[in-house]
């Protein structure tokens, strides 16, 4: 794999305080392995006195060091490989919706989160919340999809919508992000009464002796009440679509039941459709991308487009993009 000298603009930091542009700046290049990396301006933090970058540790160093990973652009930017969609099972037939104009907007969004270091950009916090600053998605939590829905209104205006995928360190619910597909509170309230028994099954486990009766009694208890507990979860999503028709989560998957994903319904897509259709808003793009520290198996890269993935999200968007066509 060729390497490739990159400059870097470094912000050196003066005990614990960091000096203000233009004092302790500077500017360091070393390899970085990669293919076609196009790497974004942005102001990186490193330790005075950094010991050498040497190329057995470079890639060590590097995670380390940049406060902001670089952006790749090497990941597709064609309809083909970032269109959202699926199989709805209620009409027969696939659904897709294309990036549109969204990919500069996303490219937008992403200058924001690059900039602020922070999701809290809407709602006027001075200064933000600190539990939504994106320095949580570089460390061990790694990243997030975020994403981004071009939608136009009845009277032709455009409107546009971001969600991220899941929770965001915690909060469901942030100024000028989409909600989840739930009632929150019924949701945090389902939790809070049944995580507590799964824990301190998991403790009682931990107490016993691999593999002796008791051992795999609490451990077929425990898988019971999750699995429970999922079932009564997903009870609460309801998802809309673009016929005015609103379901459960089974209703809307199409496969298996019982292969249905931890997570289904959760990422950006779902979120932001759900939110159109239910708005009167018709969309016309979508794009999805991820920010953060790479995944564990390494399948999604800062700064990089993505499509609907197979598992969580194709087996709903059909049902959910039907009747956006007509």
């Amino acid at each position: 794999m060729a390497s490739s000298q990159v400059q870097y603009h470094i912000k050196i930091l003066s005990g614990s305080k960091a000096l203000p542009i233009g004092q302790g700046t500077t500017t360091i290049a070393f390899p970085y392995p990669g293919k076609d990396w196009a790497f974004a301006p942005g102001r990186c933090i490193l330790p005075q006195s950094p010991r050498p970058l040497s190329r057995k540790n470079h890639r060590h160093r590097a995670k380390m060091i940049f406060h902001q990973p670089p952006r790749p652009i090497h990941a597709g930017t064609g309809n083909d490989v970032i269109k959202s969609g699926g199989f709805c099972r209620r009409c027969g037939r696939k659904h897709w919706l294309g990036p549109g104009n969204t990919l500069a907007h996303s490219r937008q969004l992403m200058d924001l989160l690059t900039d602020q270091g922070t999701i809290d950009l809407f709602a006027g916090h001075s200064p933000a919340l600190p539990a939504l600053a994106t320095d949580w998605l570089l460390g061990p939590a790694r990243g997030k999809m975020f994403g981004i829905l071009e939608c136009l209104g009845p009277d032709g205006t455009t409107t546009i919508l971001r969600a991220f995928s899941g929770q965001y360190n915690g909060f469901w619910l942030v100024d000028g992000w989409v909600p989840p597909l739930f009632p929150v509170d019924e949701f945090m309230a389902l939790s809070a009464l049944v995580e507590p028994r799964i824990k301190a099954l998991s403790r009682d486990i931990d107490g016993c002796r691999a593999h002796d009766e008791k051992w795999l009694n609490l451990r077929r208890e425990r898988r019971r009440q999750s699995q429970q507990l999922m079932r009564e979860m997903h009870g609460l999503y309801r998802l809309s679509n673009f016929r005015g028709e609103t379901v459960g989560l089974d209703e809307a998957f199409y496969g298996e039941k019982s292969g249905m994903p931890t997570g289904t319904g959760d990422c950006c897509a779902p979120k932001l459709l759900n939110y159109a259709a239910r708005n009167q808003l018709r969309p016309v793009g979508l794009t999805e991308f991820y920010w953060g520290r790479e995944n564990p198996s390494g399948t999604r890269q800062h700064g990089t487009f993505s499509g609907s993935c197979r598992e969580k999200c194709q087996p709903i968007l059909g049902f959910m993009l039907c009747g956006l066509e007509e």
